[in-house]
């Protein structure tokens, strides 16, 4: 957050003149730039208030110094924010605002999984969201097909939940992820995505489940990929995501 914070602040007049715009202490906000301190909910909410972008965009630590800045809070949606079909719709989706792990398979990687952070909330009638991925295994040569920073909508139709957005790094594909309500002990949410791969547009298998960190900060941290062996993803959501990767493949073979 400090590095994302020195950049927005380089076209502010100073410091000082930031400090008395969002109500804090010189003291307090060089301990910002500096990471010794983390601002509390109401001060964060300020903060990003004042430089016109959304907490996650503040906290991310990897989202490229362009775009920093770049796009307002609900810049993205004014493409799809108008019309009357994606506000019936939004207005009804079974999900609570909040933060949410999104996971997902990866193409031609058996076992390998990314974990994504969503964060959903109501604006104007609207349930819109934000995504953060980071795909940081630069060994492999399809790493950057999965960094993405996707903003978009939910909507719900019958059963089903969609969330549709674009990707704001790269070239701005789009995606569609496709969700219902599993009969497992935990409240997850389990189908599919259509994303942009190494190959073109790709179906791989997603599950969503509540982020249980206490804040943001924490909650984009645990973003990442993991292999096979890896405890970092729930023993439920590998079962799920292979469950639905054997519905991918048996609709594959069908058709």
């Amino acid at each position: 957050m400090s590095q994302n914070l020195r950049r927005l602040c380089q076209n502010e007049p100073s410091i000082s003149h930031v400090c008395r715009a969002i109500g804090v202490t010189r003291q307090q906000f060089n301990g910002y730039l500096a990471a010794k301190h983390f601002p509390n909910d109401p001060i964060l909410s300020r903060i990003c208030e004042y430089f016109n972008v959304d907490e996650i965009a503040l906290v991310a630590p990897f989202i490229p110094d362009r775009e920093i800045g770049a796009h307002p809070a609900n810049g993205p949606l004014s493409l799809i924010n108008h019309q009357d079909l994606v506000k019936r719709n939004a207005t009804r989706v079974n999900l609570d605002d909040g933060l949410y792990d999104v996971y997902f398979s990866v193409p031609g990687e058996p076992g390998k999984v990314i974990r994504s952070l969503m964060v959903l909330k109501t604006v104007e009638e609207l349930r819109t969201f934000r995504r953060i991925t980071s795909y940081y295994s630069r060994k492999s040569s399809n790493w950057s097909y999965y960094r993405g920073d996707h903003r978009g909508v939910a909507l719900q139709a019958g059963g089903t939940i969609y969330l549709c957005s674009f990707n704001q790094v790269g070239v701005g594909e789009p995606s569609l992820v496709s969700l219902s309500w599993t009969q497992s002990s935990q409240p997850l949410l389990a189908g599919v995505a259509v994303i942009s791969g190494l190959n073109g547009p790709a179906t791989v298998a997603v599950v969503v489940k509540k982020n249980e960190q206490n804040g943001l900060l924490s909650a984009v941290r645990q973003v990442g990929t993991f292999g096979p062996s890896s405890r970092e993803v729930p023993k439920m959501v590998i079962h799920l995501l292979k469950e639905e990767l054997k519905i991918i493949q048996t609709q594959a073979n069908f058709h």
